[in-house]
């Protein structure tokens, strides 16, 4: 289907609007000389005629008084005027004919002078004028129009080149900043300081450790594609790695534990707990419901075990289970490592159901 534009359609009108004009006016200048002397003809021969016709009319009103006044006469002279009479008669309205033609035809010759071709044609001229202006201005916008397409069509050319090269160049440039973090590493905009000025920094390397704990019952996260080291200002940088109850663990140091500041293992923490959003959501799903899970409410444990967890304010099964056995059996009396790891058993019997009811095969390690 061919689209017609307002300028297209303006400028067709024009051209027929103008050869309209032109027909016309030529029509007008080429009969101008015969149309005058059509008009002065016609004055001639209407004289003429209207003499002819008097003329004639002055014969018939002579005949009809002449049969008149012969009644009287031989047959035969009133039958020759009565032929004279007729044959004038017919002449008579053949005159009435002619002259009523001639009327009609002056009457357009009339209508046609009044027309003033002169004028006509001067108008035409300024008609003619404004037209070639306004061919023109049309033409110009026209050019103006298909200029302007092209511009904006090679400037679309040139924003898709332009997008395509930015959006390699980010591909490029994430590849890089992936580079940089797996070989330099990340460190986070802030430096924790301890006793005596000691400063240590966190570094998140983009490749993975595997950490084994001095306690085998302490459960780490050993896939994740990152491991955070930390550096300090005494010299000693260690690897910290998460149990999968999100906390960090690290190699003991005496001269580390002397002077390091709570809130970087806070901070550790929250690392940790973002990762394991990213990579380990369901680890995150059973914190959550650990850590509003009461001891008080399992059946799993004797009531004992129960006052002795409460009195240290081990409440919940995230409390229980997050920190190794000897930090339970070193924090409630009478109650030795073997105790603690009896109690943590039987907790995670516990979370293996849950587990079993919320958890998918692959999350579980059965795929």
């Amino acid at each position: 289907m061919t689209t017609v534009t307002p300028q297209t359609a303006l400028a067709s009108s024009m051209r027929t609007l103008k050869s309209h004009t032109d027909s016309f006016t030529s029509l007008i200048e080429r009969n101008e000389h015969f149309i005058r002397e059509a008009m002065n003809q016609a004055d001639a021969e209407y004289n003429a005629l209207y003499d002819d016709y008097e003329s004639a009319k002055k014969k018939l009103e002579s005949l009809e008084l002449a049969v008149l006044s012969n009644k009287s006469s031989s047959s035969e002279e009133v039958i020759e005027l009565k032929k004279q009479l007729t044959a004038i008669s017919d002449e008579n309205v053949k005159f009435r004919l002619k002259l009523s033609t001639y009327n009609e035809l002056k009457e357009k010759l009339q209508e046609l002078q009044k027309l003033d071709p002169v004028r006509l044609k001067k108008k035409n001229v300024d008609l003619r004028k404004v037209n070639d202006e306004r061919l023109e201005a049309n033409r110009l916008l026209l050019k103006s129009q298909k200029e302007n397409k092209k511009r904006i069509t090679d400037l679309e050319l040139q924003n898709s080149t332009l997008n395509k090269t930015l959006l390699e160049l980010g591909e490029q440039l994430d590849k890089m900043q992936q580079h940089m973090l797996m070989h330099d590493g990340d460190i986070t905009n802030r430096i924790y300081k301890g006793e005596n000025g000691f400063e240590a920094y966190i570094y998140i390397f983009n490749w993975g450790l595997t950490h084994r704990p001095r306690d085998s019952n302490m459960r780490m996260v050993n896939d994740f594609p990152f491991h955070i080291e930390v550096r300090t200002n005494i010299g000693i940088g260690v690897i910290v790695s998460p149990t999968e109850w999100g906390i960090p663990l690290f190699p003991n140091a005496s001269d580390l534990e002397e002077f390091w500041p709570d809130e970087l293992s806070a901070d550790l923490k929250q690392i940790f707990l973002g990762k394991f959003e990213e990579y380990k959501p369901h680890l995150v799903d059973r914190i959550d419901w650990a850590s509003e899970t009461y001891i008080d409410d399992l059946s799993c444990l004797t009531d004992k075990q129960k006052e002795m967890l409460n009195g240290i304010g081990a409440t919940t099964i995230y409390t229980v289970l997050h920190v190794p056995p000897h930090y339970i059996s070193d924090s409630v009396k009478g109650l030795g490592v073997k105790g603690a790891k009896e109690i943590q058993e039987r907790l995670y019997k516990v979370v293996s159901e849950w587990e079993r009811e919320n958890w998918t095969k692959e999350q579980r390690g059965l795929n």
